[in-house]
């Protein structure tokens, strides 16, 4: 029951370091993209 448990908890920790990992991603790019469009806008 012991080794379920660890197992469950193992497959959580892996999503959530998943979705945090997309979610790093996806927020860089987002600030590089309004990074560039501003910078873009500027002209």
């Amino acid at each position: 029951m012991q080794g379920s448990t660890m197992t469950a908890f193992s497959v959580a920790f892996y999503w959530i370091g998943t979705f945090a990992i997309v979610a790093a991603v996806v927020n860089s790019a987002g600030i590089v993209a309004i990074f560039r469009h501003r910078e873009w806008a500027e002209r």
